[in-house]
């Protein structure tokens, strides 16, 4: 019984040790270069694009929380929260782009490693994601 209550108490500490370094990874590897779009699924469709989009099209994280993204219709910056439990990154944008509003947008993280992000999101009853690669 000793051992099992050890054991228990043990599992419990590392979970709680654990999540730090688990999010400090995450935050790390969001925030280690540029992303460029590789291709989106809209549903089931998938949305390619030509390598010159792909490279004009872009995402870069930093540590302060703040982000630049680039798309046809220029550079947007904005800030990033990330929420570690819900695995989501909440954006703000206020540019002329959102006309002087803030425009926030939540979307979850569906895969990251060194090379590859995809975030998801949902609107008008749709599923977007979008894949990312490493530049």
């Amino acid at each position: 019984m000793k051992k099992i209550t050890f054991l228990f108490i043990a599992f419990v500490a590392i979970s709680f040790t654990k999540t730090p370094v688990q999010e400090g990874a995450i935050l790390n590897l969001l925030c280690s270069g540029k992303w460029v779009i590789e291709y989106a699924m809209i549903g089931d469709v998938k949305r390619e694009f030509s390598e010159e989009r792909s490279k004009s099209t872009w995402l870069v994280f930093y540590k302060d929380g703040t982000n630049d993204a680039m798309s046809p219709e220029g550079l947007h910056k904005g800030t990033w929260k990330y929420d570690a439990e819900k695995k989501e990154i909440t954006f703000t944008e206020n540019s002329k782009f959102t006309k002087g509003k803030d425009q926030v947008t939540v979307q979850k993280i569906k895969q990251l490693d060194k090379n590859k992000l995809v975030l998801e999101t949902s609107a008008r009853n749709q599923v977007f994601a979008i894949h990312f690669k490493k530049e």
